[in-house]
């Protein structure tokens, strides 16, 4: 990934480039819903901190509404 434009919306992407009719170079803009993340970069901790989390979240979320069914 090159930069991300939160105010649009977009992504641009390293590598992916078209030419201007004056021969300058402008990056292509990708929508998210477009993109598919195929390796995920968890060298940043809060990142990884906050995946365990929602994992853990889940998980517990899961178990609160089988034990619901169980005692109906």
């Amino acid at each position: 990934m090159e930069r991300v434009d939160l105010k649009r919306q977009r992504i641009f992407v390293s590598g992916l480039e078209y030419f201007k009719k004056d021969g300058t170079k402008i990056p292509v803009p990708f929508h998210p819903t477009n993109l598919m993340i195929l390796e995920l970069d968890l060298n940043d901790k809060k990142r990884k901190e906050k995946i365990e989390t929602k994992q853990t979240s889940s998980s517990s979320t899961s178990k609160k509404k089988e034990t619901k069914r169980d005692i109906k």
